[in-house]
């Protein structure tokens, strides 16, 4: 760093030196007699002394010690910026040597981790940084020390005090929260969240009281934060309610028939209990194997099951069920598919059927559905049908060698695909966002896309004090020291000094942001404009200026995937990038080295801090962001548990729903989520075999997005609802017969079993067909002691169309109806009328199973939730279809509209 004297005494002219030079050396002003040389003098004016000495080398300055400046505390994840900064005896700085490079020791090396040339905090707790130039020879004895404070919270570990409960009890979790890398993070706002949800469980801040049983996840929900849930068993309780039925169900059994009782168990929530106690015993008395009991005398028998062991409220349990058993047997039985069965086939598909016939003259010939079947000598028919999908309806007609003839209809369901009653439906309910839901292009109010829920937070408060904080932390961005000196022989002297601080940011925008679909998840990226950063320089000099930065762009992919029952949206590792736009300064009065100074901190450290800063608001901020609102993905237009009044005026049937996240699947062309959907009864009212919920055929294929959102609600969901309708005796009920024809005596009475569980499709028109099955009916007249008996299956179709939240069918016809009595022949004077009576009970029965058994469409939606107030958001708002309109394909109801806040 040697110059020559003769430069120095040039140099002595410069505006921005404050002092006069002479002989002997430097003064403040110039000796008497002398003149001083103008202010503006330039180099060539500078007068010559009489006796000019020969120029000499005056001796470089020589580092004698090394600075290390660092942030004195940062947050995990955050850079630590080292300043290594080299010194002379005096204390003025000094600047680094050609080839000289400093080395940053850091004492505990496993709390920090070098990261594409930035060195990341990573562990809480206290580290030491240390400068040294192994060139010089030099090393800092007093390294700076920099606290580590936690960072974002990034995982969250969910443990329960408890991992089994009976119904209705509670368990409560523990939530375990650390950032990126470990460290546990204290006072992280936490929910818990169940996956299935709804279905009895209520859940009050970190404890959840279930009445449901069944295998749960519970998973605390953190914003930010991703991590697996803990499993919990609901094991039922005691048993509380017993209730049981004949397979076959018939009034009239044959000599020598097994018959099957089949109980159910629950306990006071309506959870059933496999492994219940019980015992059966018939009077008169008859073989007893388990639940299947063989009757070998004629006689009205009475079957009692009882429920043994500890109950609800110490009640007993009993039930009991009469039937007659008679030589003669019933006329026509459907021995094989049982009438009210249900049968594993495919639509098409061959099944072999069986019936059993018995009259004491003999049969002379049978019909099976119009065609001729024939007899062996057992009695017993055995032809092949094809089935279709839904109730099918065999026609059986016998006739005996006196020539007097007996018809009946059996009625099974088939199905080749079934859905278990306390599974949920996968996929249910779906909705699909194309890219003008993910992003229209237009940030408005109220909100019309996703993105203009992240054009919030980059305009909110929070990300204007994220950034002045962290420019705060990092004052002095330049420490006070020695940025220009004039040496003379051996005698150094410092003639500018300075310290630069910032003081105060603005993000005048606009601040703009867009977001695409991207395979597997969503593409962000924000444009931040006209930033200002206002700087105050002291020391020598004191004065204050701005630094703008044009632009800064940062992109971000977010991986969408399903975690903890819900979707969540995460950082993809390697995604974020950033951008910095032209760099200027805007400081009044300044020249010399003190420019030099403030270009390089606006070229470095100023871009570096507010480009990390809007860098990591962005990743954080917006995972936190977009992770709140897709993981509030529900289905509101349903409550947890809604009650479907029943055809007799009775109390309403309770239903209970609940949902869970199927899949989430993300492509260039479309954002899917799907919801698993399950309906329940509170109480079960009979104990009838069921295979569960019949899935039709031709649903396969994806809803075609043509519209900004769009909404598929499988028709299946429509057969859980009529199925837990059914397993909760909506459709057993007793009716006045005048209410439905009243040509027929007054004081007589329907009274209704249904065998079977109403199921539904869609047809290729658009039409939704409803198949009713097995109705048994029970025909009661003054005066007659014995009700006559009648068996009753339906085919019906209506049109669909949707009314607000609510699927509307209408125009109901009945397109098939089957009545077939089963016992004593009806006289022909009521006969007529029974029959009036009979289609208008079944019209009603089909008319009421599709408008009453879902009070509204399962429509899902995404719930903001408390966590994102502070940016600005409408909590508790929910996004989502809007204006739909309703089509029909694949099974589906479709509904297609806009997206946005409902």
């Amino acid at each position: 760093m040697g110059q020559r004297l003769f430069f120095l005494l040039r140099l002595c002219a410069l505006p921005v030196v404050f002092f006069a030079c002479s002989n002997s050396g430097t003064a403040d002003t110039a000796p008497p007699g002398e003149d001083a040389a103008p202010a503006d003098a330039g180099p060539d004016d500078v007068p010559a002394p009489e006796d000019t000495p020969e120029p000499i080398d005056a001796p470089a300055a020589v580092p004698a010690s090394v600075e290390t400046a660092a942030p004195a505390t940062v947050r995990a994840g955050q850079a630590i910026t080292v300043t290594c900064t080299l010194r002379d005896v005096l204390g003025n700085a000094l600047p680094t040597p050609m080839g000289a490079t400093p080395t940053i020791s850091f004492v505990a090396p496993d709390a920090v981790r070098d990261e594409s040339g930035r060195t990341l905090a990573v562990r809480v707790g206290e580290v030491t940084a240390a400068c040294s130039f192994p060139m010089l020879s030099i090393s800092d004895a007093t390294p700076a020390r920099v606290a580590i404070t936690p960072g974002d919270a990034a995982r969250v570990t969910t443990t329960l005090d408890r991992a089994s409960i009976a119904a209705g009890e509670t368990a409560t979790a523990t939530c375990a929260v650390t950032d990126a890398f470990g460290n546990a993070v204290t006072g992280a706002p936490a929910t818990l969240r169940l996956d299935p949800a709804g279905m009895g469980a209520t859940v009050t801040g970190l404890a959840a009281r279930i009445e449901r049983a069944g295998m749960y996840t519970a998973t605390c929900v953190v914003p930010g934060a991703t991590g697996e849930g803990a499993a919990l068993t609901v094991r039922p309780g005691l048993p509380a309610t017993l209730v049981i039925a004949r397979s076959p169900d018939m009034p009239t059994y044959a000599l020598g028939a097994s018959v099957d009782i089949q109980a159910t168990v629950s306990d006071r929530y309506g959870n059933r209990i496999p492994d219940a106690m019980l015992t059966y015993t018939s009077s008169p008395m008859a073989a007893v194997a388990g639940s299947l009991l063989t009757f070998e005398r004629e006689g009205r028998y009475t079957v009692t099951v009882r429920v043994g062991g500890a109950t609800e409220g110490d009640r007993e349990l009993v039930q009991t069920t009469s039937f007659v058993v008679d030589s003669s047997g019933p006329a026509i039985e459907c021995a094989g598919p049982a009438h009210g069965s249900m049968v594993n086939a495919a639509a098409g598909s061959m099944v072999t059927f069986q019936a059993r016939l018995a009259d004491t003259t003999g049969v002379r010939s049978v019909t099976v559905s119009g065609r001729a079947a024939t007899v062996n000598d057992m009695g017993e028919v055995s032809v092949p049908v094809t089935t279709r999908w839904g109730v099918n309806f065999v026609d059986v007609t016998a006739t005996d060698t006196d020539g007097r003839e007996n018809s009946r209809t059996c009625a099974f369901l088939a199905s080749d695909r079934w859905n278990g009653e306390a599974a949920h439906l996968t996929d249910g309910a779906q909705m699909l966002l194309r890219q003008d839901a993910v992003d229209d292009g237009d940030p408005t109010t109220p909100i019309t896309s996703i993105d203009d829920v992240l054009q919030r937070v980059v305009n909110s408060q929070g990300l204007r004090d994220q950034l002045h904080s962290s420019l705060l932390a990092a004052n002095p961005l330049k420490a006070n020291s020695c940025d220009q000196r004039v040496c003379v022989f051996s005698a150094c002297t410092c003639v500018f000094r300075s310290e630069v601080n910032y003081e105060r940011s603005e993000l005048n925008g606009p601040n703009t942001t867009s977001l695409s679909l991207v395979d597997g998840g969503l593409r962000a990226v924000v444009r931040f404009e006209n930033i200002r950063v206002r700087l105050r320089i002291g020391g020598t000099l004191s004065t204050s200026g701005w630094v703008n930065v044009a632009s800064v762009e940062v992109g971000v992919t977010f991986d969408l995937a399903s975690s903890g029952g819900r979707p969540r949206a995460t950082v993809r590792p390697g995604s974020v990038t950033t951008s910095v736009g032209r760099i200027s300064t805007d400081f009044s009065g300044i020249t010399g080295a003190i420019v030099d100074v403030v270009v390089s901190l606006a070229n470095g450290t100023v871009r570096n801090l507010v480009s990390n800063t809007l860098r990591d608001y962005v990743s954080t901020n917006f995972s936190r962001v977009l992770d709140g609102v897709l993981s509030g993905l529900d289905i509101s237009s349903l409550g947890a548990t809604f009650s479907v009044p029943r055809l007799d005026g009775a109390t309403p049937t309770p239903l209970r729903f609940g949902v869970n996240v199927s899949s989430v699947s993300d492509t260039a062309a479309r954002l899917r989520f799907g919801l698993g959907t399950l309906l329940s009864t509170a109480t079960p009212a009979h104990a009838r075999a069921s295979r569960g919920i019949a899935l039709p055929p031709g649903d396969t294929g994806e809803p075609t997005v043509s519209t900004p959102a769009t909404v598929s609600v499988h028709v299946a969901v429509l057969n859980q609802a009529m199925h837990s309708l059914w397993r909760g005796g909506w459709l057993d009920v007793g009716l006045p017969a005048s209410r439905f024809s009243s040509s027929l005596p007054a004081g007589s009475r329907f009274d209704v079993t249904g065998l079977l569980p109403p199921v539904a499709f869609l047809r290729a028109d658009g039409r939704i067909n409803l198949d009713l099955g097995a109705l048994e009916v029970a025909f009661t007249m003054p005066g007659v002691p014995q009700p006559f008996r009648i068996s009753v299956g339906a085919r019906a179709s209506g049109a669909v169309s949707l009314s607000g939240n609510t699927l509307r069918f209408g125009g109901v016809t009945l397109d098939e109806v089957k009545i077939s009595v089963t016992s004593e022949s009806i006289p022909m004077s009521e006969r007529d009328a029974l029959v009036m009576g009979i289609r208008a009970l079944v019209q009603q029965y089909a008319e009421r199973s599709l408008n009453d058994a879902l009070p509204a469409i399962p429509i899902p939606g995404f719930t903001i939730p408390e966590s994102l107030r502070s940016y600005g958001l409408p909590v508790g708002a929910e996004l989502g279809i809007r204006s739909p309109s309703l089509g029909n394909a694949r099974q589906h109801f479709e509904l297609r509209g806009g997206f946005g806040q409902r």
